[in-house]
């Protein structure tokens, strides 16, 4: 189980997608979805990625995986999204 750490300003605003007790905040080392930019049809491009710095808030520092796997690289403070539509955000893998 993961700990639950008060609930942040950011987190009131949004729907909390996950809750254990309180929210679930991620952890070292799990394995969130990162949102990328956005591609040339005007979608947004998701990617695996895994979580290297947790803040102990809704904003993490992340390992990005590429798609076809020639080259990995970091993004730091990136923020939560539930709905998965923002540029620049993570959310939760769909279950």
């Amino acid at each position: 189980m993961r700990d639950s750490y008060p609930i942040s300003d950011f987190a009131r605003q949004r729907p909390i997608e996950r809750l254990a007790g309180d929210v679930s905040f991620p952890k070292l080392g799990d394995i969130v979805h990162f949102v990328g930019h956005k591609t040339l049809g005007g979608e947004t491009d998701h990617r695996a990625a895994i979580v290297t710095l947790a803040h102990g808030t809704l904003v993490i520092d992340l390992e990005v995986f590429d798609t076809i796997g020639a080259m990995n690289y970091k993004v730091g403070s990136v923020t939560w999204d539930p709905t998965g539509t923002r540029e620049n955000s993570w959310h939760w893998p769909e279950r």
